[in-house]
């Protein structure tokens, strides 16, 4: 682009909804920033209010909460590379909905914990995650696991491994991972186009009898950009 001289640049404040200030309607001078008091990103123009980029000095990370459930039918025994999902038939993910700032971001997941509603149950668990639905591979509660095909490779982000849950007492099995375990995380990732969300599929790298129709809870923190 041609230089531009900055000149007491304007300063606006809006929601992420409000059309950003254009040299049309309020005559931006090249610097303008715009901040949105909603999401806290700052941007600015180069050329009087038709082109808006991120401040790049001011982008900074935010932390979310995502919670993710699903139940395994526990009709029979899992062996080891079994899937564990909500349907023997046609089973469905583990979402984890605007996990991501907007459409097509990126972020790290830095914690992941799964909780199962269940005591004395102690297996490793796998959960392949991925920005648009696996249309490859197999979703059947006790079916093998036969993911990641080729035809997803393109929305595989990657996975978390559980290296086995734990109870205290009759508590619910349960385990953690974080960047001083093993476990995978922290995992980048990012979100499709138009999309702000994961999804989940969980496989057991152990034979395991989990009961019927043990609940599924999965907590992933994650630092969006």
């Amino acid at each position: 682009m041609a230089e531009k001289r900055v000149v007491a640049p304007e300063k606006f404040i809006g929601v992420t909804t409000d059309t950003k200030s254009t040299d049309g309607s309020t005559s931006v001078r090249p610097g303008a920033s715009w901040l949105e008091v909603d999401t806290g990103d700052m941007y600015v123009t180069h050329d009087g209010g038709s082109t808006y980029s991120p401040k790049m000095e001011t982008v900074r990370t935010k932390t979310k909460l995502v919670t993710g459930s699903s139940s395994g039918r526990g009709l029979v025994l899992y062996t080891a590379n079994d899937v564990i999902c909500d349907s023997t038939a046609t089973g469905t993910t583990i979402a984890f909905p605007a996990i991501a700032a907007g459409d097509g971001r990126s972020g790290y997941i830095s914690k992941a914990s799964i909780m199962l509603g269940t005591s004395g149950i102690t297996p490793r668990l796998t959960m392949f995650l991925f920005n648009a639905l696996p249309v490859g591979g197999t979703l059947q509660d006790n079916a093998a696991n036969l993911h990641v095909q080729g035809t997803d490779s393109a929305k595989y982000v990657g996975k978390i491994d559980w290296v086995a849950l734990e109870n205290i007492g009759s508590g619910n099995s349960q385990a953690i991972a974080t960047p001083s375990t093993y476990g995978n995380v922290p995992l980048w990732f990012n979100c499709a186009s138009a999309a702000d969300d994961l999804f989940g599929v969980l496989v057991t790298r152990d034979t395991v009898t989990a009961g019927t129709n043990v609940t599924i809870s999965v907590d992933l923190v994650a630092e969006q950009l």
